[in-house]
C-alpha cells in the first residue's frame, strides 16, 4: 500500500496501516462468504419445506389407494373385477422415497447451518480484527501527535505564567478579560475530576473536540490510509 505526501510524493504506509489494509480485506471476503452461507442456509430451508410437502403428498396419495382397493376389493366380492395392490404398490413406494428425500433434506439443512455458523463466526472475528488494527494505527498515529500537543502546552503554559506576572506586577491591573481568563481556566479539559468544576466546562463540551477522533476511528474502519486529526484544527 502506498500513500501520498501533501507535496504529492509517494511514501510507503505504515506497519500499523499496512496490517489494518490486510485486516480489511479479510473481513471483506469473511463478511461475503458469511452472506454467501445465509443464503444457502435459506436455500436448505426451502429444500425441507419442499421435501415435507412432498412427503405429505405421497402420504396423502397413498392412503387414497388404500380407500381405492378396499373399494375394489368389496365391489370384487361381490362379482366384480378382481381388485389390484399395484396401485398401492406404487404409493407406498413414493412414500418411502419422499421419507428418503426428506431425511437427505434435512442432513443437506444440517450442514449448511453449521457452515453458516463457522462463517458468521469467522466474519465476527475479522470485525474485532479490524477494530485492534485500527486501534493499533490510532496509536502509532499518536507519536507525532503527542509531541505536538506537550511543546503546544508548553508554550501556553510559559504564556499564562507571563500573564500572571503582568497580573501580580499590577503592568495590566484591572483587565477584566484577562482575569477572567486567567482565574476560570485554571483546569485544562481532560484532567481528570478538573473540568468538572471549571465553568469553561460547558463551552468545552459544545467544542465537540474528540469530534474528529470519533471521524477518524470511523473512517479507519473502511479506509487503511485514513488521515489522523493534527493537535490544531482538528
Amino acid at each position: 500500500m502506498r500513500m501520498l505526501t501533501p507535496a504529492g510524493a509517494e511514501k510507503t504506509a505504515s506497519p500499523e496501516r499496512e496490517a489494518l489494509a490486510r485486516a480489511q480485506q479479510r473481513h471483506r471476503l469473511c463478511a461475503r462468504a458469511a452472506e454467501e452461507a445465509r443464503d444457502a442456509d435459506e436455500r436448505g430451508a426451502a429444500l425441507v419445506r419442499e421435501a415435507q410437502e412432498g412427503l405429505e403428498a405421497a402420504q396423502q396419495r397413498l392412503e387414497a389407494a388404500k380407500g381405492d382397493l378396499a373399494n375394489s376389493m368389496a365391489a370384487a366380492a361381490k362379482g366384480g373385477p378382481a381388485a389390484s395392490a399395484s396401485s398401492l404398490s406404487r404409493c407406498r413406494a413414493d412414500e418411502a422415497a419422499a421419507i428418503d428425500v426428506l431425511e437427505a433434506a434435512e442432513a443437506a439443512k444440517g450442514s449448511l447451518e453449521a457452515s453458516r455458523r463457522d462463517a458468521e463466526r469467522e466474519a465476527e472475528a475479522a470485525t474485532r480484527y479490524v477494530e485492534q488494527a485500527a486501534g493499533a494505527v490510532v496509536l502509532e498515529s499518536l507519536g507525532p501527535l503527542l509531541a505536538e500537543a506537550v511543546e503546544m502546552q508548553q508554550r501556553l503554559i510559559r504564556f499564562r505564567l507571563g500573564l500572571r506576572w503582568l497580573m501580580q506586577s499590577r503592568v495590566v491591573a484591572g483587565n477584566p478579560a484577562l482575569a477572567a481568563f486567567m482565574e476560570r481556566d485554571v483546569f485544562l479539559p481532560g484532567l481528570h475530576g478538573g473540568e468538572a468544576d471549571n465553568s469553561m466546562a460547558v463551552i468545552w463540551q459544545r467544542m465537540d473536540a474528540p469530534g474528529p477522533w470519533r471521524a477518524f476511528v470511523h473512517a479507519l474502519r473502511g479506509d487503511p490510509d485514513a488521515p489522523a486529526p493534527s493537535v490544531v484544527g482538528g
